[in-house]
């Protein structure tokens, strides 16, 4: 990424991570002076109320496609294979932020090339000795700000280049990355809102709550029970909620990470080589430990079939 990338992005993890401050937009009046920072409010403004839109009501997961695979040359086993990649295919979804992530075509990563940089310290999550000698990688993908259109700019500090530029425009992007990790419980609701929906809620109930609840057919109880645990899930007291400091960029970038699929990697038994068990055949992907989410159209063909 380049150093524009890299503020961008950073710009945009610190502010789409804020879901409690009011969102303010521009107040246009007749003979106002505005610069740079109203238009940027301006954008912000509407951006950001999409992103909160998107992460309270839609959810977080891939909708359509990012469907993951590894392809290689079948003829080598029991050898090394330097052709291995991963592949993703074109796909929609929203990140852990509410941002919509769009892959328009397909990507690509070697699989050889990326192993072979990673040593034992950065693997050693994705192995459990006491379970198996398999090493497990998992593949996530989240938004990220790309600058583009480099434009020429006015020199705005002493000493600056001769000729400045400056992006024109910051495009929609996203990014792939690959981190030795086991998928146990990788998903949640609301990613930013550490929310546990259980039964240290229930003494919150009112009286009234407590007596409606229990005329209800068991059946929609527990639906109804679940319901009145989200009334109280964000009050200040509340055991559910616990607000993570997401003020570090890594962990906006953790809370931001979907996971796309698992790779297992079968009997890799020395971390510090581990491109020695690096063939097609002793791969296996799983892209069923992504979360998903669900248009209304999806939703009303299963309501009718």
């Amino acid at each position: 990424m380049s150093n524009d990338d890299i503020l961008f992005d950073q710009d945009s993890l610190d502010s789409d991570n804020n879901f409690d401050s009011p969102l303010r937009r521009v107040s246009f009046q007749a003979g106002m002076l505005l610069g740079v920072e109203a238009t940027q409010s301006e954008q912000d403004y509407h951006r950001r109320r999409l992103i909160r839109h998107q992460y309270w009501f839609h959810g977080y997961g891939i909708l359509l496609g990012m469907a993951v695979t590894v392809e290689g040359d079948d003829s080598k086993e029991e050898e090394q294979d330097k052709s291995l990649s991963i592949h993703i295919s074109p796909g929609i979804g929203i990140d852990g932020l509410g941002r919509e992530i769009m892959i328009h075509e397909p990507y690509c990563i070697n699989l050889f090339d990326w192993i072979s940089t990673q040593d034992e310290a950065a693997l050693a999550p994705g192995v459990d000795r006491d379970d198996d000698q398999d090493l497990r990688l998992i593949i996530s993908v989240r938004y990220q700000d790309c600058a583009s259109g480099l434009q020429p700019t006015m020199a705005t500090r002493l000493n600056d280049s001769t000729d400045p530029v400056s992006p024109s425009r910051i495009s929609d992007s996203i990014l792939l990355e690959i981190v030795a990790s086991r998928a146990e419980d990788l998903t949640q609701p609301w990613l930013a809102h550490e929310l546990s929906l259980n039964e240290s809620q229930d003494s919150k109930f009112t009286t009234a709550e407590v007596n409606a609840l229990n005329l209800l057919p068991e059946s929609e109880k527990i639906l109804q029970t679940q319901q009145a645990r989200l009334v109280y899930a964000l009050t200040k007291d509340g055991d559910a909620q616990t607000q993570p400091d997401l003020s570090s960029a890594k962990d906006a970038e953790d809370a931001a990470r979907i996971p796309l699929a698992e790779l297992r990697i079968s009997n890799v038994n020395d971390l510090d080589q581990p491109d020695d068990k690096i063939y097609l055949k002793n791969i296996h992907v799983n892209n069923l430990i992504r979360p998903f989410i669900h248009s209304n159209a999806q939703l009303a063909r299963r309501i009718s079939l």
